[in-house]
């Protein structure tokens, strides 16, 4: 068969790659067919839903609007997108925007191609961010049990990072912001209610311990409900919730007690026999089968604790237990037993590790292996070859009566056989195709063979076509058919790829186009047209390095150059493209490599995703995060003796989403125990070496920042030439993988010239809030600085005795810089103590 035409390659390409889900629905609203991503986004498999009306996967709550748009399209109409609910299989609720198109053959509607996409993180994150309160979250983050704050209407308004966590630990549905307590835990008693209601009434504290079920789990948790009053601390405004799971501890006693009784319960209960054994492979323990079958022993207690040597004399046998015990790993063996009444046993024994002792389970198998090899014997026949055939082969008398057939003949019989094929019935009541009983005979007259193409109907497997070759054996007929039903179905499908491949590229919610190697457009859809404000013909008088932002044609060049050597499969990238109107947009895009019949490259695929307005959000909370201006895709050189700059420019990062990786000689832990980020560390030791540095940056994904601290380590262990050519490498690793490199450096360690290497290689720093105080603003600020450093927080009195201000002018200051962000006020009780905030610590890091 002839290789596929490329239309069919690129709508199997994009059906397997595409992020969004394709189906169809037949007339009636049956879904027909659903690409891989379905059963990504929502666990279902897809097998599952074919032929189901597609209403079923709807949230009943947005039926209507789903239906409505089914309706339009089936008109002939094209409905905007619209989004609807869909439950996954594990109970939870996914957003899908869905856009339509109908399907139509010879000038009739026949049904309706969709895709649809999961914007569920996209709305999440848009609620989330409207019902954040920045005031407490650092603070209820640092805490290490899940917490949640509602409002006087018991609307949960924020959460901590535990908290989801804990939620999908418990299999719960994670969208819960914005629902009442009682929406999101149904399954709390009504005394919750109740306590709350306690706590804005009365303003007080309360601990309680509960319990609860949940799908058929029981949990305890120890609850503490905590006011927070407003700013005149007369009314309760919000109730904070920690929540501390007990289980473990509630159920650890009982799971003790019983622990015990069950063992003593499934030993005694067993016919195996079943063994414990010490870490010095002493007997601690055995079954009453054990004692009956393996020991001969009428008493337990005249063989506890003698070593397994004993009983299993074998050296071979003493080295596998002590292998079970130092690595873990079972041992399952078949073996001679101990001799019976009536001659020696076959036994089947896995060793494993129990504690730190171990567990033997022996099982007698001695009639299982006799009539293993009964069968055997009795099974040696040209069977095995004819069964492993996927044709159907079949031998018959000259009389045409079966002599012999293989298992793939039964597709072609009246009746379906289980095993055994009927020997001696007549051709013409055994094949489906009795018609050619002529040609058959006339194939054994005459010697002749026959070959010939057929269409057999069958109830069981429908329509079945085959390829037929009857010839003479013997005095008799051989016949092998060959299914070529899937090849003729594949031969039809062939043609509707080409409307289906058209369809899907012309109507996709994102861009897609085809260049050929030298970047020429040769086929772009309406959407991409759109994106860029150019027509459909002026883009294809274009190349893609022309439309690409300068800063980003170097990277897509080198990359497309490793699609076409091989080296890579598929390149996806976040880059930006120039409008007609010479603005530019944002794209997520995804470009792999298709090749002709006979395997060279041929084209570029590629699919852009407009995510312009991802990245103004992503923008606007770096603003608010980050102290420094930091761009993907460039390293920056921190001079500093201690490495606090790099790490808070490292941490404020992780926070707005970067995958956080440190390479350094400290141990790990000097850095989680401040980085509250989830991290990977690479440990600088004497073994390490910079490709195996550069190998784990090549593999890490986008988003990702990598630390590199106390560099000044390296330059005394390698020298300065060596690792000024790993920096080298370093810095385009950092440019093609779009990554962060932070390269914390002691400078007093270096000379001048190599301090200009290393900066010509590098970014320097740039603070995002600048500012220009006087003295006596830069005298207070410091003097906070200097006691929180030592973990104090000054109030205004300390701040005036120790600068010998007035109170009033002191005030003053103060009040100015706390107004201006560089100071955090804090007030227990009557008194007000003060904190650096980020934005003011900028001012002593840089």
């Amino acid at each position: 068969m002839t290789n596929k035409p490329l239309s069919e390659e690129l709508f199997q390409y994009i059906w397997d790659n595409i992020r969004d889900i394709i189906f169809t629905l037949d007339g009636e609203g049956l879904i027909t067919s659903i690409s891989h991503e379905f059963e990504t986004i929502t666990g279902w498999s897809r097998e599952k839903w074919i032929g189901k009306h597609f209403l079923e996967l709807v949230h009943p709550e947005d039926s209507e609007i789903v239906q409505e748009g089914f309706r339009a399209t089936i008109r002939g109409e094209i409905p905007p997108p619209y989004s609807a609910r869909v439950p996954t299989k594990n109970g939870s609720l996914v957003i899908l925007e869905s856009k339509a198109t109908p399907q139509i053959s010879q000038g009739k509607i026949i049904g309706y191609l969709g895709i649809a996409r999961d914007v569920t993180e996209r709305i999440g994150m848009e609620k989330t961010m409207q019902a954040s309160e920045e005031q407490y979250r650092t603070a209820i983050n640092s805490i290490g049990d899940p917490i949640h704050v509602i409002n006087q209407d018991h609307e949960i308004i924020l959460t901590n990072h535990a908290f989801y966590p804990w939620l999908r630990s418990l299999k719960l549905n994670p969208v819960i912001i914005g629902k009442k307590v009682a929406e999101a835990f149904p399954f709390l008693p009504k005394q919750v209610e109740i306590e709350y209601q306690s706590v804005f009434k009365r303003g007080e504290i309360i601990g309680s311990e509960e319990q609860t079920e949940i799908r058929g789990v029981v949990y305890f948790t120890e609850t503490k409900k905590i006011p927070i009053f407003d700013k005149d601390q007369k009314k309760v405004i919000q109730i904070l919730t920690i929540i501390r799971d007990i289980t473990d501890r509630k159920i650890m006693e009982q799971q003790i007690r019983k622990s015990e009784e069950r063992l003593r319960g499934f030993m005694d209960a067993a016919t195996d026999s079943f063994s414990i054994w010490d870490s010095n492979l002493r007997l601690l323990d055995v079954n009453p089968a054990g004692l009956e079958k393996y020991t001969r022993e009428e008493k337990k207690e005249n063989i506890l604790g003698k070593h397994i040597a004993e009983f299993h004399p074998n050296p071979e046998d003493i080295n596998f237990y002590k292998k079970v015990l130092e690595t873990g790993v079972s041992f399952i063996a078949d073996r001679i037993g101990p001799p019976q009444q009536y001659g020696e046993i076959i036994v089947s024994q896995k060793a494993f590790k129990m504690g730190e002792g171990l567990g033997i389970i022996t099982t007698d198998i001695t009639e299982r292996k006799k009539m293993e090899e009964e069968i055997r014997k009795n099974e040696e026949m040209l069977r095995s070859f004819l069964d492993a055939a996927t044709d159907s082969y079949s031998l018959w008398d000259s009389n045409l009566n079966l002599v012999l057939a293989n298992r793939a003949s039964n597709k072609l019989t009246k009746k379906a056989y289980d095993k055994n094929l009927p020997l001696g019935v007549n051709i013409e009541k055994f094949l489906l195709h009795p018609t050619n009983i002529v040609d058959y005979k006339q194939v054994v007259e005459t010697g002749k063979p026959m070959t010939t193409d057929r269409t057999v109907p069958s109830k069981r497997f429908g329509d079945v076509r085959f390829s037929l070759k009857a010839f003479k054996v013997g005095d008799g007929l051989g016949l092998i058919s060959t299914d070529i039903t899937e090849q003729k179905m594949m031969e039809e499908e062939l043609r509707e790829s080409e409307e289906k491949f058209r369809s899907i590229f012309e109507n996709a919610p994102i861009g897609m186009l085809l260049t050929d190697l030298n970047y020429q457009f040769s086929k772009v859809n309406a959407v991409f047209c759109n994106m860029l404000g150019y027509s459909e013909q002026e883009l294809t008088q274009l190349t893609f390095p022309e439309i690409t932002h300068p800063e980003h044609v170097k990277r897509d060049i080198k990359f497309v150059e490793r699609l076409i050597e091989g080296k890579n499969s598929i390149y996806q990238t976040e880059k930006r493209y120039l409008k007609k109107n010479s603005d530019f947009l944002w794209a997520q895009t995804t470009v792999t490599l298709l090749k002709n019949e006979k395997g060279e490259p041929s084209f570029l695929l590629a699919m852009i995703e407009d995510i312009s307005a991802l990245k103004e959000k992503e923008e606007e909370l770096k603003s608010q995060l980050l102290k420094f201006k930091v761009e993907d895709g460039k390293m920056y050189f921190i001079k500093e003796k201690l490495p606090r700059l790099s790490q808070t420019v490292f941490e404020d990062l992780t926070k707005v989403g970067y995958n956080g990786f440190i390479v350094s000689r400290t141990p790990k832990r000097d850095f989680t125990n401040h980085i509250k980020e989830k991290i990977a560390f690479f440990q600088l030791t004497e073994k390490n070496n910079f490709e195996t540095l550069l190998n784990i940056m090549k593999e890490t994904p986008r988003k990702s920042v990598f630390l590199f601290d106390r560099l000044e380590y390296l330059f005394l262990k390698e020298g300065f030439e060596i690792v000024t050519k790993f920096i080298f490498k370093l810095n385009e690793m950092t440019y093609f993988n779009n990554l962060v490199v932070l390269l914390s450096v002691d400078t007093s360690t270096l000379t001048e010239r190599e301090i200009a290497v290393i900066e010509k290689e590098t970014h320097a720093l740039e603070p995002r809030f600048i500012a220009n105080f006087s003295e006596e603003f830069l005298q207070i600020l410091k003097y906070v600085f200097q006691q929180n450093g030592v973990g104090v927080k000054p109030s205004y009195s300390d701040i005036g005795e120790e600068l010998k201000i007035s109170r009033p002018t002191a005030r003053k200051r103060i009040k100015h810089l706390v107004s201006r962000g560089y100071l955090v006020e804090h007030q227990t009780g009557k008194s007000k103590f003060l904190e650096l905030s980020g934005k003011g610590e900028i001012l002593f890091l840089t």
